[in-house]
C-alpha cells in the first residue's frame, strides 16, 4: 500500500513539474521571427542556395536575379502560410488524436499526410528556385557548379 501511495506521488510530482515547464518554456518563446533567425544561425534552403552559389564568381547582374528569384519566392512563402486560425486547429486536432481514449490511426495518418504533402511541396518549390538560379549560370559556371556539387559534403565544426 505504501509503494502505491509513493508512485502516485511521484507521477503527480513529474505530471505538476512536466506542466510547470512547458507553461515556462510557452513564455519563454516569445521571440520575435527575426531573433528566431539570429539564433537559428546559417541553416535552411538559404544555406543550401548559397552552398549551390558557392565560388562561381556571379556577375553582379547575376546577383541581382539570384535576389530577385529568392525575394519571389519567399513572397510566396508568406503568401502560402497557413493563417493562425488554421494552425490552431491544426495543433486542436493533434490534442485530440493524443488525448483521445482510444487511438484512431486512420485519423492519425491523413493528418501525417496533410503535413507531410507541405513538406514535399516545400522541397518541390525549393528545388524549382534552385532550378531556376542554376539556369542563370553560364556555361563555364555549370561546369563549376557540378564540381562542386559531386563534391562529398562535409559538415564544418564551428567554435563558439
Amino acid at each position: 500500500m505504501k509503494s502505491k501511495t509513493v508512485t502516485a506521488g511521484l507521477l503527480a510530482v513529474l505530471a505538476t513539474t512536466t506542466l510547470i515547464s512547458s507553461v515556462v518554456n510557452a513564455e519563454d518563446s516569445s521571440n520575435t521571427l527575426t531573433e528566431q533567425k539570429t539564433m537559428k544561425g546559417d541553416h535552411g534552403p538559404d544555406r543550401k542556395l548559397k552552398g549551390m552559389l558557392r565560388n562561381l564568381d556571379l556577375t553582379d547582374a547575376q546577383k541581382a536575379q539570384v535576389k530577385s528569384l529568392v525575394q519571389a519566392n519567399k513572397a510566396a512563402k508568406k503568401e502560402n502560410r497557413p493563417s493562425e486560425e488554421e494552425m490552431k486547429a491544426r495543433k486542436a486536432e493533434a490534442y485530440a488524436l493524443i488525448t483521445a481514449p482510444t487511438f484512431d490511426e486512420a485519423k492519425a495518418k491523413q493528418f501525417v499526410g496533410v503535413e507531410a504533402t507541405k513538406r514535399e511541396n516545400a522541397v518541390v518549390d525549393m528545388l524549382k528556385l534552385q532550378n531556376q538560379v542554376y539556369q542563370i549560370l553560364t556555361p563555364e559556371q555549370k561546369v563549376k557548379f557540378k564540381e562542386n556539387f559531386d563534391k562529398p559534403h562535409k559538415m564544418k565544426k564551428k567554435h563558439h
